[in-house]
Order: C-alpha cells, then structure tokens, then sequence
C-alpha cells in the first residue's frame, strides 16, 4: 500500500535519474488505476509504502467495524489536519471512524434539510476507496463488491 494511492503492485525496483539526482526507486502501478504508474524512491519517500493487511487480519477488522466510534473534533480546523494524517496513516481503524464521523456529519445536515458538503463527500470517497481497495485483495474479493460483502458479514444471524 502506498500513502494515499492505495495497493500497488511493484513492477520494478532501479536505479532511476530525476532531475540530476540518481536514486533507487520502486515502479509502482496502482491496483486500481491500470494506467498510472508511481515512481516512488526507495529511502527517503514522504509516503509510506508498507504490506497490505492479511486475509485474517482483514476478517477481523470488518468483525470490529461496528464498534469503531466517529472520529471527534474540536472545529474545522482541527478536523481538516487530522483527516490528511488520517488519510496518511495506512490505519484501517482510523479510516473507519473518519467514515463514520463523515456519515455522522452528511445524516446531521441532512435532518436540518442541508446539502451536504462537498468536501465531506470527497474526502469520504477517498477514505473508503483506500479502505475498500485494500480489504478487497486481502480477501480476493472484486472491490465492487466489498461494500454488499461487509454489509452480510455485519448483519446479525437469526
């Protein structure tokens, strides 16, 4: 997984030449962008680039989903930073209570018969698109599908 880019595949590691400066980089093409390709340097990158989570691992997050609370702010400001160190941060669990903050704010505007923010809106696609993604080659499930997959995991057993 690559910052915010989400799972990649490493499709090399050379030595490349960007701007005079010659490093080692990985190639990285993202799971889901077939046509996009990521230099990103070996030592020293601003993103962390770590291993996707596990099939067990992934089971186990989705059994804790419902008990993930909405992430809390102090204001706008303090929500804005967090979410980019959230979005950074690779941790499922911080995604999710950023998504429930996001959904907690759109059901909030909503019932005061508000549009919802855009920026709330896109911020939340991003987050999920990241959490999904990986979810989605941890259990070898197409990524279309997580959402309705999650959904069943979670529905209690009668």
């Amino acid at each position: 997984v690559y910052g915010n880019v989400g799972v990649c595949t490493v499709k090399d590691i050379s030595e490349l030449d960007f701007m005079s400066d010659r490093k080692l980089y990985y190639t990285l093409q993202p799971r889901y962008e077939e046509n996009r390709i990521i230099y990103a340097p070996v030592e020293g990158h601003k993103h962390k680039i770590r291993p996707i989570i596990t099939k067990d691992e992934a089971e186990q997050f989705i059994e804790r989903l419902p008990f993930i609370e909405a992430g809390k702010y102090a204001n706008e400001k303090e929500r804005k930073e967090a979410y980019h160190e959230i979005l950074l941060s690779g941790n499922m669990e911080k995604w999710a209570s950023m998504i429930r903050f996001i959904h907690r704010k759109e059901e909030e505007r909503a019932a005061r018969g508000q549009k919802v923010a855009a920026h709330y809106t896109e911020e939340m696609k991003v987050v999920e698109r990241l959490m999904l993604g990986e979810l989605a080659v941890a259990l070898g499930i197409p990524v279309g599908q997580m959402k309705s997959y999650i959904t069943k995991k979670l529905e209690p057993v009668s």
